[in-house]
């Protein structure tokens, strides 16, 4: 069972028990916000991937004073519970929120019915607010385990995919895919500078970019979007330590529509002193970037940096000799 599929079961018990209408976990999302990530509830109205900032509503009091907050008899002038759609809070009459341990998130319940919850109720609902923490370190824990035994098994695929297929562009394609499907992320590919540098190109991918198009059709400026970014300052790039958002996430530049994401982890890739590609890992998703996760990008990155030298090293010897070069990057 997934985490996610744990924690709805446990709400749905809490919810029981306390015989509340809406359930409702929120957690840390890095940024100084709190983003609720699972919930259970008698009706639909419930947002889906509300955020609440501490001191936003009666949730965002829990989270700023990290004290548990007991209201047995709603104002709906006065409070704001803020995850639900608009207009339907109205009929909510009572609230209980706990902080979880470490000011980590915020567990609540409510109710149609004023007067719902006690003093006591607030020690239960702590109780299991506890509980859900413990159950998620061992889940993260478990989680970090998996993830590094499919890493790992994805570096040996690699590294017998290099022995196996020398000609570039079937060791590409491979290698990308292999990538998407260890990762989880939906796009990785490999953009290449031309000869001149001024521009790149996408040499490769794990699915289509844009359209159904081949690699390498779409060109762009050198410095545009978070990959032109990579080319000029030869610097890796984690979107968890940049102000990303949906809208503003431009992988090729703001004048290009597609490929608008929430997560994107690249890296450079020098060969003989030039950054003259970027390996790049995106989704349209939110996903966590763990220290094993960037780990991985960078010994995938250096992993292929190296074939293109040794191809690099061949195409120049190649070319000194007069013999036919086969397909490379840029050079």
């Amino acid at each position: 069972m997934s985490t996610l599929a744990s924690l709805d079961k446990i709400l749905a018990i809490v919810g029981n028990i306390f015989d509340a209408y809406t359930t409702v976990l929120f957690r840390e999302d890095g940024k100084s916000r709190y983003e609720l990530c699972s919930s259970f509830s008698l009706g639909d109205n419930v947002l889906k991937g509300a955020l609440i900032e501490p001191g936003q509503g009666l949730v965002g009091w829990v989270l700023r004073h990290d004290k548990p907050l007991l209201v047995k008899n709603v104002d709906q002038k006065k409070n704001f519970l803020g995850y639900y759609c608009p207009g339907r809070e109205n009929k909510i009459k009572a609230f209980l929120g706990v902080p979880l341990p470490d000011n980590k998130g915020v567990l609540c319940v409510d109710s149609k019915k004023i007067y719902s919850f006690g003093p006591r109720d607030q020690k239960i609902l702590a109780q299991f607010a506890e509980l859900i923490m413990f159950l998620q370190r061992d889940f993260s824990r478990i989680g970090l385990s998996r993830q590094e035994h499919r890493f790992y098994s994805c570096l040996k695929l690699i590294h017998l995919l290099r022995l196996k297929t020398p000609r570039w562009n079937a060791f590409l394609d491979q290698f990308l895919g292999l990538l998407s499907e260890y990762t989880g992320f939906q796009y990785c590919f490999l953009a290449a500078r031309d000869e001149r540098g001024w521009g790149y190109s996408i040499e490769g991918t794990s699915r289509p970019l844009f359209g159904e198009g081949p690699p390498g059709t779409e060109k762009f400026p050198i410095g545009s979007g978070v990959v032109g970014w990579i080319f000029k300052h030869n610097q890796k790039v984690f979107s968890e330590e940049l102000e990303f958002r949906p809208a503003g996430t431009s992988v090729f530049g703001r004048d290009v529509a597609a490929l608008q994401v929430k997560t994107v982890m690249a890296f450079p890739l020098r060969v003989y002193r030039v950054t003259r590609g970027v390996l790049v890992f995106a989704d349209a998703e939110n996903i966590h970037l763990s220290s094993e996760m960037r780990t991985f990008g960078h010994m995938v990155a250096e992993q292929l940096a190296l074939f293109l030298e040794n191809l690099y090293l061949k195409n120049r010897l190649h070319r000194q000799s007069g013999s036919p070069q086969g397909a490379s990057i840029q050079k």
